[in-house]
């Protein structure tokens, strides 16, 4: 216990996003913040690398549009990092008529054309019931919704079109999840009410983790062996204990049941239960020539192979002609774990060639290639989020345990959800501590 005069003090475990917006939101509240992350670097999927002389991100932070943690915290973080966001209104799509813009507007995928005021009628009603955003305060309370898959949802409400060259490529490519298996829950809560999805892209966003661990004081390469019963600390893997009043967790799920002794049978299962992929992209360095109709392009009906489709990252500050174009060349979900078993010089050389069907130029114009990979991405299959709903209730009923969970899987796949995922947990360990937020 903390003795009196002194600040309580609270271990996060882990320095992702979600760990960084914990521990933010608890210093703020004159809280004596402890963070560990067992890598070298924090951050976690936020983070910046170099490609032929170019920085950029490996996996871009797309957000739904209305993204007021994000948004806060950027006006918040020391050191201005730059970030800049930018609204997604149209694609590129591959189709026997070559490439061509499309909206991001639900209605322009939905077919038959004499259906259509029908289904999106149906579609918006459902939407504006939902709300736009998830609500970072009770993410599974819409959890009614997590009985069916996009691809279901689509074939019952907008035609199997709106899947094919809308939803699941747009999953498969932002977000590394296939739409047969992705619970309808998941883009819903990132409709408008006239059911169009709204998404925006985070430039630079890498950055903020290195400006704010270095405020924030994060302890790297130093990882978190087991928690004390309670959550009144943890053992650190050097073997030291280190005391608190209470603990946010912020790591990944299957993590977990490893480090908290006292979990329920009921959370351990939703831990041990989550599901988790693995993501697989190429990122290219170009000429100037190699520019892609749109930010972001694919192929809906797999006739480019492996390739989900194209992101150009090209910094925006570079201006509309630069030097070299940065683009990333990602896998179609299904097929990574396959991709996985060849090398990377085979894995680029195969992308890359898939890659010029939707940009020609490109064949000439690759200058340098390196393959990126990332694991423990969250699935989101149907149920997830009624199993949410199951924990959370569990883990109420156990108010003297100061232990909180946190991170993208309990509310989406994107930065925005894991940083209102860890100012929930903060907030949770605060109101357990008898503090209030500043």
């Amino acid at each position: 216990m903390t003795p009196p005069g002194e600040r309580p003090r609270v271990l996060v475990v882990g320095a992702g996003a979600a760990g960084q917006a914990a521990a933010w939101e608890l210093e703020r509240a004159g809280v004596g913040v402890s963070v560990f992350e067992s890598e070298r670097r924090a951050g976690g999927r936020l983070r910046r690398e170099r490609l032929d002389g170019l920085e950029f991100e490996p996996w871009p932070a797309f957000t739904p549009s209305a993204a007021p943690q994000l948004t806060a915290l950027r006006d918040e973080w020391p050191g201005e990092p730059g970030v800049v966001g930018h609204e997604l209104e149209s694609f590129a799509l591959s189709g026997r008529r070559g490439m061509r813009r499309r909206s991001l507007h639900t209605r322009a995928s939905v077919h038959p054309f004499f259906l259509r005021w029908a289904r999106l009628a149906r579609a918006q009603s459902i939407a504006g019931w939902l709300g736009s955003e998830p609500d970072p305060a009770h993410p599974s309370r819409h959890a009614r919704l997590d009985d069916r898959s996009v691809r279901e949802h689509c074939a019952l409400y907008l035609g199997r079109n709106a899947h094919d060259e809308l939803f699941a490529p747009l999953l498969a490519l932002l977000f590394g999840v296939r739409g047969a298996a992705t619970t309808r829950q998941l883009p819903l809560m990132w409709m408008d009410a006239a059911a169009n999805l709204r998404l925006r892209w985070w430039e630079r966003l890498g950055e903020a983790p290195g400006e704010l661990s270095r405020a924030i004081g994060v302890h790297t390469g130093r990882a978190v062996r087991a928690l004390q019963p309670g959550g009144r600390g943890a053992w650190l893997d050097d073997g030291s204990l280190v005391d608190a009043d209470a603990v946010v967790v912020a790591a990944g799920p299957r993590a977990v049941p490893g480090l908290a002794p006292d979990l329920t049978h009921v959370e351990r299962e939703f831990f041990e239960g989550c599901e988790t992929l693995s993501g697989l992209r190429v990122a290219v360095s170009a000429e100037r020539g190699a520019r892609p109709p749109e930010r972001l392009c694919w192929s809906p009906d797999g006739g480019a192979g492996d390739l989900a489709g194209i992101l150009d990252v090209t910094p925006t500050e570079a201006g509309p002609e630069p030097e070299r174009r940065l683009l990333l060349l990602a896998v179609r979900p299904e097929r990574v774990e396959r991709l996985s078993e060849r090398s990377d010089e085979r894995i680029a050389e195969d992308l890359c060639a898939q890659a010029r069907r939707l940009v020609p130029a490109l064949g000439q114009a690759v200058r340098e290639a390196s393959v990126l990979r990332e694991s423990g991405l969250p699935a989101f299959p149907v149920g997830h989020f009624r199993r949410v709903g199951l924990a959370e209730r569990e883990a109420s009923r156990r108010p003297e345990r100061r232990v909180y969970f946190c991170g993208d899987y309990w509310v989406g796949p994107h930065v925005e959800a894991a940083l209102a995922s860890g100012r929930r947990a903060a907030l949770k360990a605060l109101d357990a501590l008898g503090l209030a937020s500043a």
